[in-house]
């Protein structure tokens, strides 16, 4: 016992130099909790011990029963090289999607200020913005993003008016999420000043095929926000081009 309370003791004071405070969080609270995750671990070096500890207690065990009825797959869409000229990678589908069928969901991380993403130079001037602006849904006129967190990032602009992606245009739109996802419609009907207030995710969006997509199709969106969100707009004001979402 006084063994895995020195161990204890020892790794929370490795933490308190490596990890940040949100990060160290994570740490188990018992000495009992620390020598079940230890006894996993073939080595003891810090990298090791943190990995270790962020898969176990970072995440919930789920059943795989609990997985079948609750889960919602991603695998449709690999990483590919696009069709469209100068996009670089894209959203190719792995098997057949048919039209109506959900391709991916797209839980949504959101950031309330879009400036945070701003790049400066050493004298404070303003050069260039992160490359996570170019994965977000956002507008012009306001300060918010939405970020999809799963592969729905991979998915391409197309627009319909040059045929980037061929004379049928876009295969897929946005909507925001149906039954799936709890949060969304309680979400909706929340001000901009609540959204920005919350630390957790609260909306998500899902990826519909418009027409049936077959193996090795590049699925494509068209982006396009027609309307603004400020702090006296709610979010069920929002207006989406391809998929009508007000």
């Amino acid at each position: 016992m006084q063994l895995a309370e020195n161990k204890f003791i020892s790794l929370y004071k490795l933490a308190s130099d490596l990890l940040t405070n949100q990060a160290a969080k994570l740490l188990p609270d018992t000495p009992d909790k620390l020598a079940q995750i230890m006894s996993s671990i073939q080595t003891e070096s810090p990298q090791t011990v943190i990995r270790t500890i962020a898969k176990e207690m970072g995440t919930t065990p789920r059943s795989v029963d609990w997985i079948v009825e609750n889960g919602l797959c991603v695998e449709n869409l690999v990483m590919g090289r696009s069709r469209i000229p100068q996009a670089g990678h894209g959203a190719i589908a792995q098997y057949p999607i048919a039209k109506g069928e959900m391709v991916v969901p797209a839980p949504l991380l959101h950031i309330a200020d879009k400036d945070v993403l701003a790049i400066y130079d050493e004298d404070g001037n303003r050069k260039g913005t992160q490359l996570l602006m170019n994965y977000c849904f956002g507008h012009n006129e306001s300060s918010l993003l939405l970020c999809p967190n799963t592969n729905a990032i991979l998915i391409n602009h197309c627009s319909t008016r040059r045929g980037q992606c061929g004379p049928e245009g876009p295969n897929a739109e946005y909507r925001w999420a149906s039954g799936w996802d709890k949060d969304t419609d309680k979400w909706l009907e929340k001000s901009f000043d609540y959204i920005a207030s919350q630390r957790q995710r609260g909306l998500a969006m899902e990826i519909v095929a418009i027409r049936d997509i077959q193996p090795g199709d590049e699925v494509c969106l068209h982006y396009y926000f027609i309307g603004a969100v400020d702090s006296h707009v709610l979010l069920t004001h929002w207006l989406v081009h391809s998929a009508g979402l007000y």
